[in-house]
């Protein structure tokens, strides 16, 4: 920020104490700690769609979370939902400008290729998975959604 503002930076200043490394607590860990959730129940899922999106996958996902107590949500990136591969419409309950990742527990990224070579285009769905990931949210996928995690920096 100094360089930016053309000023020379000051030196530090010293610690009042000196820096101690300590262990890692597992009762502050939010995975594998015993305050870690045992199951979705209870928590928002969103299933991101867009157009060419196989109903097949967004219908048993969308079954498997509400069979364990989860609430799926599904997010489109039109108001309208999304054109599925089959043919058929499916509804969005959320558009993706009103549905931020930041609102649900967990995220599935279910696009087709084509689907998500439109979404590479369009910075709110790209935002919508970079923030996903800042977030530190569970991020499930297609295989064709991988361009778009990729542009969004996310990282196993």
């Amino acid at each position: 920020m100094a360089d930016g503002l053309n000023m020379e930076v000051p030196k530090a200043s010293p610690t009042a104490a000196p820096v101690k490394d300590m262990e890692l607590s597992p009762a502050l860990r939010i995975i594998e700690g015993p305050l870690a959730p045992k199951s979705i129940g209870g928590r928002t899922i969103a299933i991101f769609i867009a157009d060419g999106s196989d109903p097949a996958v967004v219908d048993e996902l969308t079954s498997q979370i509400g069979d364990v107590g989860g609430r799926p949500v599904i997010v489109a990136h039109k108001i309208g939902g999304a054109k599925m591969s089959d043919g058929s419409a499916m509804e969005a309950d959320f558009q993706l400008a009103g549905g931020p990742s930041v609102l649900f527990d967990a995220i599935a990224v279910v696009l087709s290729e084509v689907g998500c070579a439109q979404l590479l285009k369009e910075a709110a769905a790209v935002q919508f998975v970079m923030h996903a990931f800042g977030h530190l949210k569970a991020i499930g996928h297609t295989a064709e959604a991988r361009p778009l995690l990729d542009k969004a920096g996310v990282e196993a």
